[in-house]
């Protein structure tokens, strides 16, 4: 354990102590305080969550909750789309749920692809998400070893421009841009934004009629004319886990 608090600019999260999730809320807040407690006692507080096996149900939603989680990433909830509060027991919860890639290097070594698949697996995921603009977010067991497939993974995304950051900042930055509050419009040539609670990281995307787009910073008032449009021309790669030196 003090090896990971001695860690400099990492972000320490929780995951289990038995690597289950139950059905039953006591149980499940039974396991979750016996690991939460071995982490506070090396000065570690966990804003996040992790589950076993990407699983997630209400129970544990409102156990995370109880727990005061900043967020929660699986895939049994949702895949494939953007961050969300989800909504339970006729509310929603105050636990941003992060979705993340389902398919694991783990799991592409059970089913038994080469290192060359892989990276080339994980290379079509990237180009796929940058695509539709969703974050790129995938995970590992570090017990399955392959870290030169995490080093490439790493150098497509420093390739790409995108920017790496941990995952609490990325839960921040999305509940600010959740509370930027606005209303446009569009009226002769411009548009009136009408906004409150502008956070400045947060930038608008406009798309035309004609498929053109456009990103820009809020301002209370925004000449067409000014803007830079660029033509949709992006596709979706056709993803494999098959090498090239295999087809």
């Amino acid at each position: 354990i003090r090896f990971y608090r001695e860690m400099k600019d990492q972000e320490i999260g929780y995951h289990c102590f038995r690597h289950r999730i139950f059905k039953d809320y006591r149980k499940n807040r039974d396991n979750m305080l016996q690991g939460l407690s071995v982490l506070q006692k090396e000065g570690i507080q966990p804003k996040g969550f992790a589950a076993p096996y990407g699983e997630w149900s209400a129970v544990l939603g409102k156990l995370l909750q109880d727990l005061r989680f900043e967020y929660s990433s699986e895939f049994q909830l949702a895949y494939d789309t953007h961050p969300f509060y989800p909504y339970f027991k006729k509310s929603f919860s105050d636990v941003l749920q992060i979705p993340i890639f389902p398919v694991s290097i783990g799991n592409l070594r059970r089913a038994r692809h080469t290192p060359g698949d892989m990276v080339n697996f994980y290379r079509g995921i990237i180009k796929q998400k940058l695509v539709l603009e969703d974050p790129v977010l995938i995970y590992h067991h570090p017990g399955h070893q392959h870290f030169d497939i995490i080093q490439a993974i790493f150098k497509e995304i420093n390739q790409s421009g995108v920017p790496s950051i941990k995952m609490y900042d990325f839960c921040g930055w999305w509940k600010q841009r959740n509370q930027t509050d606005w209303a446009p419009e569009y009226h002769g040539d411009k548009f009136y934004l009408n906004a409150r609670n502008i956070e400045k990281s947060v930038f608008i995307k406009a798309v035309s009629p004609d498929r053109k787009w456009t990103v820009f910073p809020f301002e209370d008032i925004v000449a067409r004319k000014q803007l830079v449009w660029n033509s949709q021309n992006k596709s979706l790669p056709v993803l494999s886990a098959r090498s090239r030196e295999r087809q």
